[in-house]
Parts: C-alpha cells; sequence; structure tokens
C-alpha cells in the first residue's frame, strides 16, 4: 500500500470511528479491536491503528495495559472542564462573528431558525451541533475554529448519553435559546449574543453534570 493510500485509509477510519463515538453508537468504556474493525471497514490494521492513535491523542480513545483500546470513559471533572471551555470558546466566536461576518455568514446561520417541534432527541442533537458549528465556522479565525469545534462535538457525545438512558433533552426551551442567539447576531449586538450563548451553554451544563452524577456509565 503505498503511503498516500495508507493515509487516505487512514483519514477514512479516522472519520468512520469519530463519528460512531461522537453519535454515542460507540459507548463509553467500550472495547475496540483493531482486527474486527479493519475487517468490517475492509482495511489493513496499519491505517485503523493509525486512527486509534490520533483519537488517543483527541482523548477520545484510551490505550489500556492488557486490555487494548477502548472509548474514552466520561467522567464529572472532564464535563465540567470541557464546558468551561465550550463556553470561553463560544462566547469569543459569537462575537468575532458579529465583528467580521458577511452578509452571506449571516444569511447561513439564520437558517438555523427552525421550526423544532416535530424533531427527535437524536435529530435536535445533530441539529445543535450543526448550528453551533456553523457559527465558529463563520468567526474567520480558523484556529478559534477549530478549538470551538473540538469542544462543541466533544460535548455532544456527552449530550447523546442522557438520550440514551431515556431523558428528552428540553428542545422547546433549547430552541428558543438558539432563536435569541441568531437575533442577538442578525442584530450585531455583541452584548446580547454573548449573554444569550453563556445562558445557552451554562443551561446545558447544569443539566447534564446533573445526569452524569447519577449515570453508571461515568468514571
Amino acid at each position: 500500500m503505498s503511503n498516500e493510500t495508507e493515509s487516505s485509509a487512514a483519514t477514512q477510519a479516522y472519520a468512520y470511528l469519530c463519528e460512531e463515538i461522537l453519535s454515542y453508537r460507540l459507548r463509553p468504556g467500550l472495547r475496540i479491536f483493531e482486527r474486527e474493525l479493519a475487517e468490517k471497514l475492509n482495511l489493513s490494521k496499519t491505517p485503523v491503528r493509525d486512527a486509534l492513535i490520533r483519537l488517543e491523542h483527541e482523548r477520545l480513545v484510551v490505550i489500556r495495559p492488557r486490555i487494548g483500546y477502548q472509548v474514552m470513559p466520561i467522567s464529572v471533572d472532564d464535563a465540567a472542564e470541557l464546558y468551561e471551555m465550550r463556553a470561553l470558546l463560544e462566547r469569543a466566536t459569537v462575537v468575532r462573528v458579529i465583528d467580521t461576518a458577511d452578509e452571506s455568514a449571516m444569511e447561513r446561520i439564520a437558517e438555523y431558525r427552525v421550526d423544532s417541534a416535530e424533531m427527535s432527541p437524536r435529530e435536535w442533537v445533530r441539529h445543535d451541533r450543526a448550528f453551533h458549528s456553523e457559527i465558529a465556522r463563520s468567526c474567520n479565525n480558523a484556529r478559534l475554529c477549530r478549538a470551538a469545534i473540538d469542544a462543541i462535538d466533544h460535548v455532544h457525545r456527552l449530550t447523546y448519553l442522557g438520550i440514551f438512558d431515556g431523558s428528552r433533552p428540553p428542545i422547546e426551551k433549547l430552541a428558543a435559546d438558539h432563536i435569541e442567539i441568531i437575533d442577538s447576531i442578525l442584530a450585531r449586538d455583541k452584548r446580547r449574543a454573548n449573554a444569550h450563548m453563556a445562558k445557552h451553554i451554562d443551561g446545558a451544563r447544569k443539566r447534564l453534570i446533573g445526569h452524569l452524577q447519577t449515570a453508571a456509565i461515568v468514571s
């Protein structure tokens, strides 16, 4: 296999594993076997191993002595740190959007003003992740964008925990938060946008940290 082909295969394995972990289809603590994964993806073990090592660096996979690869378990302390980081980064992105985004970016953000009444919990989580990622991509700072999306992705793995355990997120309340954020961005009101984003993330933090403290799967 050429270096280019091997790199492409590792990217394929990484993309597959990343989405499976972030969408909670691969649950925290689950063992991952190189051979089984390679067979499933019709790849050799080398690109699968490269993908797993990359995911370990991103704290989505952990290597345990005598056990091998596992999906990174969830800890309450780590979740609290993630929410703190997410709040700092997303408040920065929303301010930069207001300062720097052109009208086409504003139009893309406005498209997330949708009727959520018929959304399932999983559909809502995907929509919420896309909405926050769109704001990050519109901030015109590549490093800030990457850091914010990384935090968003990690936090949304936690969101699926509540859904898996049978809890329905307060979709109507969260959708109302989105509208407040969108309207303040479109009005280019940095104070309101910052405050609404902070309130939105803090509400999610309180709900999910409370849930994590009683969840059996938390490390």
